[in-house]
């Protein structure tokens, strides 16, 4: 986002409502559009294959829900429809369930799972999705938990989101001395910087996502999000 001029910055909650007037709405709704259109224009010359699996996702969101009884009977009057068993098994990464003790005899479990997307053009296409669980680390061995999905895109967002994860709890606990939350925003532009300028990766058009849970040692939760993957709390 850095190549693309953003800067990094924080909204404080106290931050003041922003006011729009009916013709500021209507304007920005038309510049939306004409900046979509430019994007799609430029996908479409420089990424046909991407542009296509967008197009087909777009096309499937607007397909009417039907029920599993349904969707079984369809399958089996049109397979090309759907992916393959060994296509669905070969983009499936799975971590069974792990668990750590807390304070006061409490116990957390979490597991991992991610299906890559679907290409039209390429079904066995690299899964582009990382997943970071790093249990009972931090300085004097306290025992924050960092978790953390990443989600790579462009041709190289698989390299992009696995460099990315593996930095994040070693430059978290380097930043550590901060505080819990400064340290984790610390850690996330440092990895970028890092993937940026240190490694070999071309993150021309490719890079990473990343939305981040730290649970610290005194049972807080600080969540942090990049680019369009966020958290929620279920």
């Amino acid at each position: 986002m850095q190549q693309l001029g953003y800067e990094t910055h924080l909204v404080e909650k106290g931050h003041q409502r922003a006011v729009y007037t009916d013709d500021d709405l209507s304007r920005f709704a038309t510049e939306n559009e004409l900046a979509i259109q430019c994007m799609k224009d430029t996908l479409k010359k420089e990424n046909p294959g991407d542009f296509e699996r967008r197009r087909i996702q777009a096309e499937v969101l607007t397909l009417d829900p039907v029920r599993l009884l349904d969707w079984e009977n369809e399958a089996e009057n049109d397979q090309e429809m759907f992916l393959s068993e060994e296509e669905l098994d070969s983009g499936l990464v799975v971590r069974q369930n792990e668990s750590s003790e807390r304070l006061a005899g409490r116990k957390i479990r979490w597991a991992t799972a991610s299906q890559r997307g679907y290409s039209p053009l390429n079904a066995f296409h690299t899964n582009q999705d990382y997943a970071v669980s790093q249990a009972n680390f931090g300085p004097n061995n306290e025992k924050s938990h960092l978790f953390a999905v990443l989600d790579g895109h462009g041709e190289y967002g698989h390299c992009c989101s696995e460099y990315a994860g593996n930095q994040l709890p070693k430059l978290f606990e380097n930043a550590a001395r901060r505080s819990s939350m400064e340290a984790l925003y610390a850690s996330h532009v440092t990895a970028h910087n890092k993937l940026v300028k240190e490694t070999n990766i071309d993150c021309t058009r490719s890079g990473t996502t990343a939305a981040s849970v730290l649970f610290t040692s005194d049972d807080k939760i600080i969540v942090s999000n990049l680019g369009d993957s966020s958290v929620i709390l279920g």
